[in-house]
């Protein structure tokens, strides 16, 4: 375990000392990250369950991609389908960062830079984004249940599909966030039991269609100004305030909350 964390911090000095060498080493520690981790035991699921955090050597892998100096990545950094539960990356670089089908289950990624980060399909829950930079990021049907994102910055972001129950969205910013329902869960063609999905408006009539919702979310003091909201279910949205809805692009008056 000593060896390869000290391999770790000799490759971060070589990326430091050559800009030749830095893409390389990027590549080498990403790729030990992602062999590493499917080593790693599946997290209990339950609301109780522990997550422990990575191996330390992982861990130290993910400390140097973190840091990096970012403003001289060629590539971004690739960790597609790594499970990243429980890991450290308070304050992380992973701008466009790809983290599609990856395992960020309790992350802690306070203050990270996820600016068009790629989450599609990825577990989020639990995780911390507290003040993250998620500006333009790729949400869509990323499990986000307790989440907690008290004044993330989700300005431009796509949640298509994503499961935000019970998530807190404290004074997020969500301007212009897509969170309408252009990709719906389920779509069913009359007569039909089977469901297909991916599939956009308009559909013809008599189609049923799944509603894209928000159970439980905690959207108070959240900034929605030219949010898209076309089809989004928020009646079990909590926090949410009149004002709040219409400075929205588009909204479903018959899918607010009762009490608005």
């Amino acid at each position: 375990m000593d060896v390869r964390i000290g391999a770790v911090y000799v490759l971060e000095g070589i990326s430091r000392d050559s800009s030749q060498d830095r893409p390389v080493v990027m590549e080498v520690l990403c790729s030990f990250v992602r062999r590493r981790s499917d080593e790693r035991s599946e997290p209990e699921t339950g609301v109780s369950g522990d997550v422990h955090p990575p191996p330390p050597d992982m861990q130290a892998a993910l400390t140097v991609i973190a840091r990096r100096d970012h403003t001289r990545d060629r590539t971004p950094i690739f960790l597609e389908g790594a499970n990243l539960a429980g890991a450290n990356l308070k304050g992380a670089h992973l701008r466009r960062a790809d983290m599609r089908n990856a395992n960020l289950r309790k992350a802690r990624l306070h203050g990270a830079d996820l600016q068009n980060a790629f989450f599609f399909k990825a577990d989020v829950s639990y995780a911390y984004l507290h003040g993250a930079d998620l500006r333009h990021a790729d949400l869509r049907w990323a499990k986000m249940e307790h989440v907690w994102a008290n004044r993330a910055d989700f300005r431009c972001a796509r949640f298509w599909g994503a499961d935000l129950r019970r998530g807190d969205l404290h004074r997020a910013d969500l301007r212009n966030a897509d969170l309408g329902s252009k990709e719906i869960d389920l779509v069913t063609p009359p007569g039909s039991s089977s469901s297909m999905t991916h599939l956009k408006r308009p559909f013809p009539e008599g189609w049923q269609i799944s509603s894209y919702h928000f159970p439980s979310v905690k959207m108070d003091q959240a900034i929605l100004l030219g949010a898209q909201l076309e089809g989004a279910d928020l009646r079990g949205a909590e926090g949410l305030t009149r004002e709040q809805v219409q400075a929205a692009a588009n909204y479903s008056e018959h899918l607010l909350p009762e009490d608005l």
